[in-house]
C-alpha cells in the first residue's frame, strides 16, 4: 500500500561525500514516492543538499552493487516547489528609540523590507511567528503562513530617556513559539541591537543558555545586529570637573575615555553573545539598509537544496533499482561524474514482473521441482516391458543388453544372445544423480560486498571489496586507510573468494572485533559490525 505522492514513505540514511566536481560537501537524502500508475515501480526522490541545480538531463543514478545502466532523472524540483516546509520565528526589537529612532532615521521601513524577503524564503506549508520585545515580550503573530510575514506591521513602543530592551524575555518567547511551528527545518531570526537591558561587559548567561537550547533543538539561529550610538542606548556623556586653575567646570577627558571604553565593551559583548547564541551566525550591520541584504542572504542559505526524481524502473532501458526491501549504495552522477553516494533502503518490494512481491515464483518453482522429482522417481522405478509386448526397435525377448559387441550381456554367446544394434539396455544402469536447475539464470554470482563507515571522519563512506585481498590499516599501502590511533599499520585483511568474505586479523596490537567479539578469523555475514580501534564499519553484501 502506497501513501499519497506528497507523503514520504521512508526517510533514509544520508551520506556526505566531498568531490572535486562539487567543490563542497554535498548531502543526499532519499524518499520513496507513490508510483504514477497502479502496479508501477515506485519513484525514488533524492534531495541534493549543498549543490546548485543543473540541467535535468545531466543527472543519473547508479546502483553501485548492481551491474546495470544508470537511471536518468525524470524531474527536477526546486526548493521553493519542494516538500521541505520551514518554520521561522522572528524576534524583533520594538523599542521606540530604536525602531523609530526618534525621527532621525526610521529603521522600521528597513525591517519591513527584511520581512518581505523572508516571507518568500520557504515553500508552501511554511509558517512564521513574530515576537516583539521592548519593556517585555509580545507575540505579534503565532504560527501563520510564512507569506503573511510580508504584511506584518510593527508598532513601535514608547520612546524614553533609556531604551527598553528585554532581549532575553523576547528570545524565551521565541523559543516557545518554535514548538508550535510545522516544517522540517526551523529558524530563529533576531533583529535588534543585541543588548539585553542595559547590557554588561561580562558574557550573558541567559542569552548563552538560550543558544544551547537552540542547538539542542537543531534550530538554525541568525542575528541581524544594528547598534545606535546615542545616549538613550547607553552612550556616556563626558563628565565635568573643576579646573584647579580657572576654578571653572571643564570636561573630564580621562573619566570620559574610561566610560567610553566600558560602553564600547558592553556593545562588543552583546555582539559576542549573539555570535555564541547563533553559532557564529550573527551579522553586525553598518547601516539600516543591511537588514534587507541580510534577509536575502538568509533566504539563499535556506534554499540550499533541490530534488531529483528517478523512476524505480526504466521501461525503455529495461533497467531499474533492486526493490527488495534491503539497503543498497546509490551513486548520484552529474554529466557522468560521481557527485555523492547514499545508502538507501529500497522498499516497498517490487519487481518488473508485475509489481509487488513476485508471489508467482513461490508457486511455479515448487510445482516445477515436484514435477521434476516425480519424473526422476518414475524413471528409476520403470521395469522392462513384458514378453510379447516389446515395442518396435527393442531387444528380442530374453535378450538384455545394448547389443554392442563385447558389451556386458550383449556379446555373442552370452545368455539371451546378442541384442539388436541400437536397442536400449534392459539391465539397470547407475543410479541417476539429482541435479539442481538454476531457474534464476546464471547471474547469481559474483557476490558483491562493501564496508560502510559508521563513525569517524569517513562516516558513511563506502568501500567496495574487490576480488582477492583487501588490506586494511593505517599504512599508505592499505586499500582501506583508517586514521585511528588504536590501529596497526597493517591491521587486517578481507579475503574475497567464491565462497564469500573472510576477515582476518594481522596480529594487530589492539585486535579486530566483529559484533563486539574479538576475532582472529571470521566469515563475514551481511550487517556484521566490524570494529578496528575506535572505528566501526558495517559489512553489507548482496548476491
Amino acid at each position: 500500500m502506497y501513501l499519497p505522492r506528497s507523503i514520504l514513505l521512508s526517510a533514509l540514511v544520508a551520506v556526505v561525500a566531498t568531490t572535486a566536481s562539487a567543490r563542497a560537501d554535498v548531502t543526499l537524502e532519499t524518499a520513496v514516492l507513490e508510483p504514477e500508475a497502479k502496479g508501477g515501480a515506485p519513484t525514488l526522490q533524492v534531495t541534493v543538499i549543498g549543490a546548485t541545480p543543473g540541467e535535468l538531463a545531466s543527472y543519473s543514478l547508479k546502483q553501485a552493487d548492481k551491474a546495470t545502466a544508470a537511471i536518468k532523472a525524470s524531474k527536477l524540483v526546486p526548493f521553493l516547489e519542494g516538500p521541505d516546509a520551514i518554520g521561522v520565528v522572528v524576534v524583533v526589537l520594538a523599542d521606540g528609540n530604536w525602531l523609530a529612532n526618534q525621527g532621525r532615521s526610521d529603521i522600521g521601513d528597513s525591517v519591513q523590507a527584511a520581512f518581505a524577503s523572508l516571507a518568500a524564503a520557504g515553500p508552501k506549508g511554511s509558517q512564521v511567528s513574530v515576537v516583539s520585545y521592548a519593556e517585555g515580550a509580545t507575540v505579534v503573530k503565532s504560527a501563520v503562513p510564512l507569506a503573511d510575514l510580508a504584511s506584518v506591521k510593527l508598532s513601535p513602543g514608547p520612546t524614553g530617556p533609556k531604551a527598553q530592551r528585554a532581549l532575553a524575555a523576547g528570545l524565551k518567547a521565541g523559543v516557545a513559539e518554535l514548538d508550535k511551528l510545522a516544517g522540517k527545518r526551523k529558524v530563529l531570526v533576531l533583529i535588534g541591537d543585541g543588548v539585553d537591558g542595559a547590557g554588561a561587559s561580562a558574557p550573558s548567561t541567559a542569552i548563552r543558555d538560550i543558544g544551547k537550547q537552540l542547538l539542542d533543538k537543531k534550530v538554525m539561529a541568525v542575528a541581524m545586529i544594528y547598534q545606535i550610538r546615542a545616549a538613550e542606548f547607553g552612550q556616556p556623556e563626558t563628565p565635568m570637573k573643576l579646573d584647579p586653575v580657572t576654578k571653572q567646570q571643564v570636561p573630564d577627558e580621562d573619566a570620559g575615555a574610561e566610560l567610553e571604553r566600558a560602553w564600547r565593551q558592553t556593545l562588543k559583548q552583546a555582539i559576542e553573545d549573539a555570535k555564541f547564541m547563533t553559532s557564529d551566525h550573527a551579522t553586525e550591520l553598518t547601516s539600516k539598509a543591511g537588514f534587507a541584504v541580510a534577509a536575502d542572504s538568509l533566504a539563499g542559505e535556506l534554499a540550499d537544496r533541490f530534488y531529483l526524481q528517478f523512476p524505480g524502473y526504466d521501461k525503455v532501458a529495461k533497467a531499474g533499482l533492486s526493490w527488495d526491501g534491503k539497503a543498497h549504495p546509490l551513486v548520484l552522477r552529474v554529466d557522468g561524474n560521481d557527485l555523492a553516494t547514499v545508502e538507501a533502503t529500497l522498499e516497498p518490494k517490487w519487481s518488473a514482473g508485475g509489481g509487488g512481491s513476485p508471489i508467482w515464483l513461490f508457486i511455479v518453482i515448487p510445482v516445477a521441482l515436484i514435477g521434476i522429482g516425480a519424473a526422476v522417481v518414475m524413471g528409476m522405478k520403470k521395469k522392462p516391458a513384458a514378453a510379447g509386448a516389446t515395442p518396435a526397435g527393442a531387444n528380442a525377448p530374453g535378450a538384455p543388453g545394448v547389443g554392442a559387441p563385447g558389451a556386458p550381456g550383449g556379446a555373442p554367446g552370452a545368455p539371451g544372445g546378442p541384442g539388436a544394434p541400437g536397442a536400449p539396455g534392459g539391465a539397470p544402469g547407475k543410479p541417476m544423480k539429482t541435479q539442481f536447475i538454476n531457474l534464476a539464470g546464471d547471474d547469481v554470482f559474483p557476490i558483491v560486498g562493501w564496508l560502510v563507515f559508521l563513525n569517524g571522519p569517513q562516516k558513511f563512506k563506502t568501500h567496495k571489496l574487490g576480488s582477492g585481498v583487501t588490506k586494511i590499516g593505517t599504512g599508505k599501502e592499505s586499500d582501506i586507510v583508517i586514521d585511528d590511533g588504536y590501529m596497526s599499520t597493517s591491521h587486517a585483511i578481507v579475503l574475497t573468494t567464491p565462497d564469500g568474505f573472510t576477515l582476518q586479523d594481522n596480529s594487530s596490537r589492539n585486535g579486530t572485533f566483529v559484533n563486539n567479539q574479538r576475532v582472529s578469523k571470521h566469515e563475514l555475514m551481511d550487517s556484521d559490525v566490524v570494529t578496528f580501534g575506535q572505528t566501526q564499519l558495517k559489512f553489507k553484501a548482496t548476491i
